[in-house]
């Protein structure tokens, strides 16, 4: 498929919210470097296919415990779903190991990185509950944290601090220490960072990055003040 209708096939994959579709064209990730609408696209579209199971498997999981004499089907149901983040978890870590080997672009590196301690965390959530510790143990906790901590290398060295993938870096890096390590504390100290350099550089910031840069910036905050609340 040549490139021009590859392109307009990815964007209309998303117009039409057909996410899944995304999936059956893997080889061409892994056979160049994706162009920036590629990668962005590649990125929503995996993040809505993720989110449709996790969104599932949340509720699933305390039902379990709410209904005891029906746990064996809704085991059956929960592992079902874990089984889908497995294989997504496995074709996102494939195409972003691929493209950390061609890119060229720094940010590029931060942002597949992140990608990568995004998707650990989202395998961290399942893998860490008391049913699924001695099976899949804590190699996703440890390499979501590896993940994020090189990202975290290069955006903090060579990004602004009102640059949105160091934002949207910081945001997840500081959710990740919240919801998975349970350290408010780190939490709140990237975050804070987070905001307060972000927030000190904005003036000089305009067009669609101010916007998104707002974006985040109330975000983070958000957290901050939720965080906050809870260990006082």
């Amino acid at each position: 498929m040549i490139k021009e209708n590859y392109e307009f096939l990815l964007a209309l994959v998303e117009d039409t919210e057909r996410y899944e579709d995304i999936r059956l064209h893997l080889k061409y990730c892994t056979s160049k470097e994706l162009s920036v609408n590629e990668r962005t696209c590649f990125y929503n579209c995996y993040k809505k296919i993720i989110q449709s199971r996790r969104n599932v498997w949340h509720p699933v999981y305390i039902l379990e415990k709410k209904e005891p004499g029906k746990s064996k089907v809704i085991s059956w149901y929960r592992k079902k779903l874990e089984d889908e983040m497995e294989e997504i978890c496995k074709e996102v870590f494939m195409i972003a190991d691929f493209q950390l080997k061609v890119v060229k672009s720094i940010d590029f590196k931060a942002f597949y990185l992140k990608t990568k301690g995004d998707y650990f965390r989202y395998q961290a959530e399942y893998h860490c509950v008391p049913e699924n510790k001695d099976h899949y143990g804590i190699n996703a906790v440890q390499n979501a944290f590896f993940a994020y901590e090189q990202a975290s290398e290069i955006v903090l060295s060579e990004l602004p601090p009102t640059n949105p993938l160091r934002l949207s870096l910081a945001l997840n890096f500081s959710v990740f220490f919240y919801e998975i390590m349970k350290s408010s504390d780190r939490a709140l100290l990237i975050a804070r960072m987070a905001y307060q350099d972000g927030l000190a550089d904005l003036s000089g910031v305009e067009g669609q990055i101010r916007k998104e840069t707002e974006k985040l910036l109330g975000l983070i905050n958000e957290n901050i003040v939720l965080w906050s609340s809870e260990v006082q």
